[in-house]
């Protein structure tokens, strides 16, 4: 599929907010809503920069915008996710959405035993092992736990596979911390390669994911490094507040799109049919943006 440059319309704050309620495809789609997604967001209290972290920035872009649903793409809060640091910082900037956030954990939430702070803090929105599916406006969207180290991603992949087939929709995406491909510092990752193939398999649209503190887009890809025009174009988002980094020295295969100059957020506009997206830095400029229909 080509992309082309048209980003869909929003709605009014109800129809939006219908939309994310669980209420069955066939009364709750609209014409579009909004999905904001960033990973990598609220610095530690305790480090002495913390009064210039951007998280708080990040937050104040997502209000502007009206996201409909707020997807957290890991490492929500540093420097080890513990409850107290949730209640200092992330509660205070992007804790305003909760009761339409969702989010999955990235490798600092797990420096806290069993990822007790994230799971405790999200208690309301998610739930251990930390994986689930929910829908928005005629999409499937599938949160997954990449720290497979930390839980068991054979059963999470099974549980992908019977929710796929159990659930068939025109339009599905997955997001996750650790993205299948990158050209940041931490590069490209084999663990959500598993994922990526069940997606593959099942035509989904778009791959989310952060971890590597830069914005990045890709063509869509297959799961084994393969361009290809039936693949998942993925977004990199680590820029929801903490450090900036740069990237490594050669793009990774499919890489058509980067920047790690400015903080920011990705407006996924989702419809029953496709979805357009933006990449809106703090200071409001628009880097990146297109649309495609789903197949």
């Amino acid at each position: 599929m080509q992309p082309t440059t048209t980003v869909l319309a929003g709605l009014a704050a109800a129809a939006i907010l219908a939309a994310t309620q669980g209420v069955p495809t066939s009364q709750a789609a609209v014409d579009s809503v909004t999905i904001a997604a960033a990973g990598d967001i609220a610095c530690d209290p305790d480090d002495r920069a913390y009064s210039s972290c951007s998280h708080p920035d990040t937050a104040a872009l997502v209000a502007q915008h009206g996201a409909a649903a707020v997807l957290p793409l890991g490492d929500s809060q540093y420097e080890t996710g513990n409850a107290g640091d949730y209640l200092d910082a992330y509660a205070s900037s992007w804790g305003r959405f909760l009761r339409y956030t969702y989010p999955v954990p990235g490798n600092h939430e797990y420096l806290t035993a069993g990822a007790s702070g994230y799971f405790d803090y999200f208690s309301a929105r998610t739930e251990r092992p930390g994986w689930y599916a929910f829908n928005v406006n005629g999409w499937r969207f599938y949160a997954l736990n990449t720290e497979c180290s930390k839980v068991d991603c054979a059963r999470e992949a099974a549980w992908m596979r019977a929710d796929v087939k159990a659930h068939p929709s025109r339009c599905q995406a997955l997001f996750m911390h650790r993205p299948r491909y990158s050209s940041g510092q931490h590069g490209s990752s084999n663990i959500p390669k598993r994922f990526w193939a069940i997606a593959y398999n099942r035509h989904f649209e778009l791959a989310l994911a952060a971890h590597d503190h830069d914005y990045e887009r890709f063509a869509e890809m297959d799961a084994d490094g393969n361009v290809t025009s039936a693949g998942i174009r993925s977004f990199v988002v680590g820029t929801g507040g903490a450090e900036l980094r740069g990237f490594r020295a050669n793009k990774a295969t499919g890489s058509v799109y980067r920047h790690s100059g400015d903080h920011g957020v990705l407006f996924v506009k989702v419809s029953p049919t496709g979805y357009g997206w933006r990449y809106v830095t703090t200071d409001g400029a628009t880097l990146d943006s297109g649309s495609d229909t789903c197949r």
